[in-house]
């Protein structure tokens, strides 16, 4: 048998589900799309170890995108949208990961 396989954790999640999509609407709000996902991370950390261990948790995000003109399009991207707080990195105090977060952004293309 294993070493790794004694443990009952990691500091890596064994699963990790992630998923997006986007919706185009259409007529006369046909230049706005709209996004929303997921991140999925199971239980994961060494029990007993003195460490913090992270429970499972899911991350929900957010997008919307406006064409202003065929060059141009702004985007609003909303990260964690449920300010859900869990470690990003399991030390002996645990590292919080990012609370919710906006970025607003400008694409042109030419």
């Amino acid at each position: 048998m294993c070493f790794v396989d004694r443990l009952p954790m990691s500091r890596i999640p064994r699963h990790n589900v992630k998923g997006f999509t986007t919706y185009r609407l259409s007529g006369d709000l046909e230049k706005l799309t709209l996004g929303g996902g997921f991140d999925w991370k199971s239980q994961y950390g060494y029990e007993g170890s003195g460490y913090p261990v992270q429970s499972s948790y899911v991350l929900v995000n957010a997008m919307a995108r406006y064409d202003i003109n065929q060059q141009l399009s702004a985007s609003l991207n909303i990260n964690n949208l449920l300010d859900r707080k869990y470690y990003a990195s399991l030390t002996e105090n645990g590292v919080y990961g990012e609370p919710r977060n906006a970025i607003l952004s400008l694409k042109y293309s030419f």
